[in-house]
């Protein structure tokens, strides 16, 4: 009967912790333990393999470097000028991109009200008309006219909606970086999951408490890895991806190289230089953030894998039951270094190990903080209940 009893705490508990990995999943908040593990595998499986995300489907242009200057007026009381992405050599190269048979375009650029230019009818009328486009939209508290607070974003022009999709992310006081990207964000359409629709045809869904991608159960708000980086073509170092600077160099090549450059590529126009972003690989550029999100994605990177699933389940349950039988997890042996060495380790430290190897071999990333504690707690309980109490130990 008390066998029974613990085979039941440990299945149940075991059962419990598995489903807490998969609801992590579809939270947009990162929590601090998966940040530092995770980047020290990265790293090991960068240096050891020269592992990178494969960006050659990619044109990555900068718009950061030769903007132009407008008047703005902020207020009724203030005034200045502010430095934007400029429309007309944007225009431009959308013309030239409109004439190539490129895979996708993802403008990182923000069209809002109240920053307008001679060239914006032009502008977003051709961004309105071109196939496989998707500009990036904002979900931000605004104020009406009365005073009373709604959420939206309040873009220059309307036409523009229909090809618009919502590209943020959120941070937490555990973490402020960029380690998780929702495709649903409170059930609006993300950049990364409009391209995904458009270019594969799939899409990732809500089911109640839980979410699919193209039928197979997956995380909505995935971990995101950055295997690479991006730099400028003119810079001379050797990254995995690099961005052309939107402007004199860009603009000055010939229209029928560029055309041919963009053949079959998804095209990410955006700011590589001021629009940043801190993630456990150092900063990131949004737009190259925005694309991994969309690899992951399309690679079903944020699919459940269903065997690690049963493994981590067999590893919680064996934890449990290891516990409740009042067995150590490795034996204390005789040798005073075996002792020092099981001294040394916790549940949460081979845990952390687990989630290593596993991301290293599977790319799956799982949190370890919830099955750390409920651990924790069943060890506490297990020895309350075994140490003997002060009258007990009168007599």
């Amino acid at each position: 009967m008390k066998n029974f009893r613990a085979y039941s705490i440990a299945s149940a508990l075991a059962l419990v912790m598995s489903l807490a990995g998969v609801f992590i999943g579809n939270c947009p908040y990162s929590i601090a333990d998966e940040v530092s593990w995770l980047c020290v595998g990265e790293n090991i499986v960068r240096s050891w393999f020269n592992g990178a995300e494969e960006s050659d489907d990619a044109y990555f242009v900068n718009v950061g470097y030769d903007k132009q200057i407008i008047d703005v007026e902020v207020s009724p009381l203030e005034s200045g000028r502010m430095a934007i992405t400029d429309r007309k050599v944007l225009l431009d190269f959308l013309d030239i991109a409109d004439q190539a048979d490129y895979k996708y375009i993802f403008l990182d650029i923000r069209f809002e009200k109240g920053f307008e230019t001679v060239f914006d009818s032009a502008l977003f009328a051709k961004i309105a008309s071109m196939r496989d486009i998707v500009c990036a939209n904002h979900y931000e508290p605004l104020v009406n006219q009365q005073g009373i607070q709604f959420n939206g974003f309040e873009i220059a022009d309307t036409t523009l909606l229909p090809k618009c999709a919502y590209n943020d992310y959120h941070t937490s006081v555990f973490s402020s970086n960029f380690t998780r990207y929702a495709y649903l964000q409170d059930g609006r359409t993300s950049v990364a999951l409009r391209m995904y629709q458009d270019v594969n045809g799939k899409t990732v869904r809500r089911n109640g408490w839980f979410y699919d991608n193209d039928g197979t159960l997956c995380e909505n708000c995935p971990y995101i890895p950055i295997w690479g980086s991006v730099s400028p073509v003119t810079s001379g170092s050797v990254t995995s991806a690099q961005y052309y600077n939107l402007g004199p160099f860009l603009m000055t090549l010939p229209e029928q190289q560029l055309i041919e450059d963009m053949k079959g590529k998804i095209v990410v126009v955006g700011d590589f230089e001021e629009d940043t972003h801190d993630t456990y690989m150092s900063k990131q550029p949004g737009p190259y953030l925005t694309y991994l999100a969309y690899k992951y994605l399309a690679r079903g990177g944020n699919k459940i894998s269903f065997p690690v699933i049963v493994l981590m389940t067999l590893i919680y349950f064996f934890i449990v039951k290891l516990i409740l039988s009042g067995r150590p997890l490795i034996p204390w042996g005789k040798h005073r270094a075996t002792r020092i060495f099981t001294a040394l380790l916790s549940y949460s430290f081979i845990l952390s190990l687990i989630c290593m190897v596993v991301f290293l071999i599977t790319g799956y990333a799982f949190n370890v903080m919830v099955p750390s504690l409920i651990i924790s707690g069943v060890s506490a309980v297990k020895d309350s209940e075994d140490k003997p109490s002060e009258k007990t130990a009168e007599k």
